[in-house]
């Protein structure tokens, strides 16, 4: 889970540590812990803690804390859920028995054109950090299934040709089982995948 602490951290420089002394202390909260955050975020914890200083003249810190945590209720109704259809459903409609290649590569670039709107959503909300989130690389993933895809689709009409210019039927060939095959195994991995 993405889980963040925020702290502020009080000490007074002007005074000496035996002229103050500040006391951690909190009152009950108007609200439960439940109804406060937004959508996108929920605060787990709000506390204060005191903490020894390390100059022996100051006196101890003060440490106000609150703990937020993502809801992933967002981003699983925003991402996911469409991405997983959107990639079905054009794995579903490339490997459809459609002798237009046109209109499959035009459903290949309608699905890459959004996936890449919705890569540039995580873009845009989720914290930029070192490594890739699996947010996106769940996404990502979805894009290069996508797009493999259409490289298949690209290449079994090429293969058909060939094998009828030979006079041989294409699926008693060995390179027609083959490609049969393949074909088979990528609706199968793509529909179990997506």
């Amino acid at each position: 889970m993405d889980q963040h602490e925020c702290g502020v951290t009080v000490l007074f420089h002007n005074y000496f540590n035996d002229e103050y002394k500040i006391h951690g202390e909190m009152e009950a909260m108007a609200k439960p812990m439940s109804q406060l955050g937004n959508g996108e975020w929920k605060v787990t914890y709000v506390g204060v803690a005191e903490q020894d200083s390390l100059n022996p003249s100051l006196s101890s810190i003060q440490r106000f804390v609150a703990r937020i945590e993502r809801n992933p209720g967002f981003y699983v109704s925003l991402v996911m859920v469409p991405a997983y259809f959107i990639n079905l459903l054009t794995i579903i409609a490339l490997f459809m028995d459609i002798e237009n290649v046109g209109e499959k590569i035009s459903v290949g670039l309608t699905n890459i054109m959004a996936m890449t709107f919705i890569l540039v959503i995580l873009a845009a909300d989720l914290p930029k950090t070192a490594r890739i989130l699996l947010l996106a690389i769940y996404v990502i993933v979805g894009l290069v299934i996508v797009m493999t895809s259409i490289f298949v689709v690209l290449l079994i009409p090429y293969f058909r040709k060939k094998w009828t210019s030979g006079h041989t039927d294409p699926r008693k060939s060995k390179i027609g089982k083959f490609w049969n095959n393949i074909e088979y195994i990528l609706m199968l991995f793509s529909s179990s995948r997506i």
